[in-house]
Order: structure tokens, then C-alpha cells, then sequence
């Protein structure tokens, strides 16, 4: 009888610990991406997707998402868990309309 223990098995507190960090820092970028949308655009979002970036590259996590139930109406965004600031904003034609016919224009750099 073979008495190892299978690696696929086996949980590394590390690993564990790092997910829990990564956890909580999407949580965070996914709140700071939906206050900073809500207040610049007047959007309500949904996130559909998130991943933090290795730290070697970046303190940020990529979000992607749409407005409430409009999924053809789709946004990426970057949020820097340092600082919690948003960057990186892209959008889909459908989100730009929909934002221009709320009187916004999403390529002025001074709003």
C-alpha cells in the first residue's frame, strides 16, 4: 500500500490564505468599479467577471461586467487595490450610446 499523499488532495495554507486575500480584493475593486460607475455615469452594474492580476505586473484587478439588464451594453474596467482608483475603462458601442443618450460623452478626459 502506498502511503503518499496525493497532491491534488492536499491544501497548502499558503494557498488557502492567498485565495482568501484574492477573494476579498475582487470583492473590494468590484464595489469601488460600481460606486465609481454609478457616480460618473449614473449606471447600475453587475460584475460578471473578475481576476487579480499577478502583483509582478500590477496591483490591480481586471473586472468585466454590463449595466443591469442589458448585457449587450458591456464594460471592462481596472481597479488598483492600492489605491483604489478605476482605469482602463472600455466599453461596448451599445454602453457608449446608451451613455451618450443620458448626456454623457465617455471620451472627455475633463469629466
Amino acid at each position: 500500500m502506498n502511503n503518499s499523499t496525493n497532491p491534488a488532495q492536499h491544501t497548502n495554507t499558503n494557498d488557502v490564505t492567498a485565495d482568501l486575500e484574492s477573494e476579498e480584493l475582487q470583492t473590494q475593486a468590484e464595489e469601488t468599479a460600481k460606486q465609481s460607475l454609478k457616480e460618473k455615469y449614473d449606471i447600475e452594474v453587475e460584475i460578471t467577471k473578475s481576476r487579480v492580476l499577478p502583483e509582478h505586473i500590477a496591483n490591480e484587478v481586471r473586472l468585466e461586467g454590463h449595466v443591469q439588464g442589458d448585457d449587450k451594453q458591456f464594460f471592462n474596467i481596472t481597479v488598483n487595490y492600492e489605491t483604489n482608483e478605476t482605469s482602463n475603462f472600455s466599453m461596448s458601442p451599445e454602453l457608449v450610446e446608451h451613455l451618450r443618450e443620458k448626456g454623457y460623452e465617455p471620451f472627455d478626459s475633463k469629466k
